[in-house]
C-alpha cells in the first residue's frame, strides 16, 4: 500500500528550503538512512530551484509537491505551472556550458534511482519531475 502526502505552496526561497527539509525528514521517518535522506534532499532542492528559477523566472508561483512512500521505495514529484521546457527535453540532458543550464537535472538524475521529466499538462504549460530512490539502510 502506498502512502501519499501532498503539499501546495508558492515558489519563494524560504518555502523551498522548508519543503526540501520536510521531504528529507519524511524520508528519515519512513526508515531512510542518512545517505538516502541526503540524496533526496539535494535532488528535491534542485527540482524546486528549477521550478522557481526556470518555471517562474525567480518570481513566486504555485508548486505542487507529492511524497509517495511504499516499502523500500520513496518517491517525490515536483510540479510547476510555468511555461514549460522546450519540446523533447528529457533526462539525461547534458548541461549547457554556455548558459550554465542543465546541471540541476544532471544532479537529480545522478542522485536518484528513478527519474522522469515531462510537461505537466495538455497545454504544454508547466514541468513535472518525478524521482524515486530504493531505500537502503545505512
Amino acid at each position: 500500500m502506498a502512502h501519499v502526502v501532498s503539499l501546495r505552496f508558492k515558489a519563494a526561497p524560504v518555502l523551498l528550503r522548508i519543503a526540501r527539509k520536510q521531504v528529507a525528514a519524511a524520508a528519515r521517518a519512513v526508515g531512510a538512512g542518512e545517505l538516502d535522506a541526503g540524496r533526496v534532499e539535494l535532488a528535491v532542492g534542485e527540482a524546486l530551484a528549477n521550478a522557481h528559477d526556470h518555471g517562474y523566472g525567480g518570481a513566486p508561483g504555485p508548486i505542487e509537491l507529492e511524497i509517495t512512500y511504499e516499502p523500500h521505495r520513496f518517491a517525490v514529484t515536483v510540479r510547476d505551472e510555468g511555461p514549460g521546457l522546450p519540446s523533447g527535453r528529457q533526462f539525461p540532458d547534458l548541461p549547457d556550458r554556455r548558459t550554465g543550464n542543465g546541471y540541476g537535472l544532471q544532479v537529480i538524475n545522478e542522485l536518484m534511482d528513478e527519474t522522469e521529466l515531462q510537461r505537466s499538462g495538455p497545454t504544454g504549460r508547466g514541468t513535472t519531475i518525478r524521482m524515486a530512490i530504493r531505500l537502503r539502510r545505512d
